[in-house]
């Protein structure tokens, strides 16, 4: 049941409001995350949408270009 749980927090869907809150990052620098490819996303009936997934492999990513 953990692993479903695990799965689940996963496909957790956010707003591009909220994935600022979670990279605590300005509107610009999550737009030019996502245009340099540093950040995936999901576009649905013109809004841009984030999975837990996407922000944490850009924080992953972020983590190792800084050297951490």
């Amino acid at each position: 049941m953990m692993q479903n749980q695990t799965q689940a927090e996963r496909q957790e869907i956010f707003t591009t409001r909220e994935a600022r809150q979670i990279l605590r990052c300005s509107e610009m620098t999550l737009w030019r995350m996502r245009r340099d490819g540093q950040l995936d996303s999901l576009k649905l009936r013109g809004r841009r949408l984030f999975t837990r997934h996407q922000l944490e492999s850009a924080l992953k990513r972020a983590e190792t270009k800084a050297g951490g």
